[in-house]
């Protein structure tokens, strides 16, 4: 009786080591459907070698569907390959290119804006405090590196406006530039100012009784450069805009499209333009 009993455990032992490799087994499915059980022993890009039923077999890597390892399945298609070094260098470059675009350029004090104004400013319309929008008329430029590209839009306040009186005094408009848009964001700046006078009352009627002053001098009396600031030559318009101011009496007026020449007072960091 215990011969027999002896005899069944081993059998029972050598039962286990036959069925411990196949419940841990390497499997192929085929794409036919068929599935083969065994020792994937390694392979080529190619094909397969895998140990099954006793004997050595090749199968190619065309006609395999999957390939499970005790339990955890692989496909047969190619893992995803690594990423060029090339990608990985073309995304450095982006990446250098963003942060050279986000850098901030120091722009210094005495710096020229030559504006085009947007927004028309009258000394009989307009009060002190009134906002106005022009546009660079020439590219903002530090040390080569161009900060703003001409048209990029600026903002500005009327700081003074005064009327001639009915005899006497002349009309008077102080202008400066408050910010520059870039990126979408505004940034503050302070400008010198740029004042527009209107010749004096009691003058002009003696010129006129005195069938009037040269052209030149007129225009003279009527645009004078401010603090940090230059009208442009024949104030954008030209000699038209003079005549035009002379011929209103003593009201001044700054019609859009006029082109003016401010000077930063006070130097600020401004972002690289994207535009």
């Amino acid at each position: 009786m215990e011969f027999f009993r002896t005899r069944n455990l081993w059998a029972v032992a050598i039962a286990v080591c036959f069925l411990a490799p196949l419940l841990h087994a390497d499997s192929i499915k085929f794409k036919n459907g068929q599935t083969v059980q065994g020792k994937y022993l390694g392979g080529t890009d190619s094909q397969v070698t895998f140990y099954t039923n006793n004997q050595l077999m090749h199968y190619a890597i065309a006609d395999i569907d999957s390939l499970t390892f005790g339990g955890q399945t692989s496909t047969s298609s190619a893992p995803a390959p690594t990423p060029a070094p090339v990608v990985r260098e073309a995304q450095t470059t982006a990446r250098t290119a963003s942060a050279a675009a986000g850098a901030n350029v120091l722009v210094p004090a005495g710096t020229h804006l030559v504006v085009r104004m947007i927004d028309g400013i009258d000394s009989n319309q307009n009060k002190v405090g009134d906002t106005f929008q022009a546009s660079l008329e020439d590219p903002l430029i530090v040390d080569s590196t161009q900060v703003a590209p001409k048209g990029t839009i600026v903002y500005g306040k009327l700081e003074q406006a005064k009327s001639a009186g009915r005899i006497e005094g002349r009309s008077e408009l102080r202008l400066v530039l408050t910010g520059i848009v870039l990126n979408g964001s505004t940034y503050n700046m302070v400008t010198g100012d740029y004042t527009v006078q209107g010749s004096s009352r009691g003058k002009q009627t003696a010129e006129r009784a005195g069938i009037g002053a040269g052209l030149g001098a007129i225009v003279g009396a009527i645009a004078g450069g401010g603090r940090g600031a230059a009208i442009g030559a024949g104030v954008g318009a030209g000699a038209g805009t003079a005549v035009q101011v002379m011929t209103h009496g003593q009201q001044v007026h700054v019609p859009s499209e006029t082109v003016l020449n401010f000077s930063l007072e006070q130097p600020v960091q401004l972002p690289i333009s994207n535009g």
